[in-house]
């Protein structure tokens, strides 16, 4: 069973269709549940994230790296730039901001990335993402020349929930 947005059925889905190897190129994965509200969604989205955003950068293979509410996914090999998503509901600390900054600041160091992306989640709660209206002046002291912040639709958010609700429901 496959399970994608209709945006990138034909852009990524059929042309990997396509180009498929029964011989050899084959995974067998295994399936997690959600319960279906809100803070278990968003640990299971940060959970997949990897292979959900992959569909949109060439991610290299690595171990995404978390701290506080972010995870810094990897580095988009076609435009050398750090990608990464907030989750909300993981902060903790009063001091998040700084501890995520440091984990994106290191992330680019190591990598020479000249961009970075950050996908944010919003949570339906009363706290504003402190991401959102951020410039690149954060990343002095780094190659990063620029910083593109995402809002993950409310409407993708919605549509998840409902699929899982039906399945849940199956």
């Amino acid at each position: 069973m496959v399970e994608e947005l209709e945006s990138t059925f034909n852009s990524v889905l059929v042309p990997r269709i396509d180009h498929f190897d029964p011989a050899k190129d084959y995974s067998i994965y295994e399936t997690d549940t959600a319960d279906v509200n809100n803070r278990d969604l968003v640990k299971t989205f940060q959970k997949y994230s990897f292979d959900y955003l992959a569909a949109y950068h060439r991610l290299q293979d690595s171990t995404p790296i978390s701290k506080e509410g972010m995870s810094v996914l990897g580095i988009d090999d076609g435009t050398k730039r750090v990608v990464a998503i907030t989750i909300p509901t993981l902060r903790r600390h009063r001091h998040f901001f700084e501890e995520e900054l440091a984990l994106l600041k290191d992330s680019i160091k190591k990598s020479g990335a000249t961009s970075a992306i950050i996908y944010t989640i919003n949570t339906n709660e009363s706290h504003e993402e402190p991401w959102i209206g951020i410039d690149k002046s954060v990343f002095s002291g780094t190659p990063c020349k620029q910083l593109q912040i995402v809002e993950v639709p409310d409407k993708l958010v919605k549509e998840w929930e409902d699929v899982l609700a039906g399945m849940e429901a199956a």
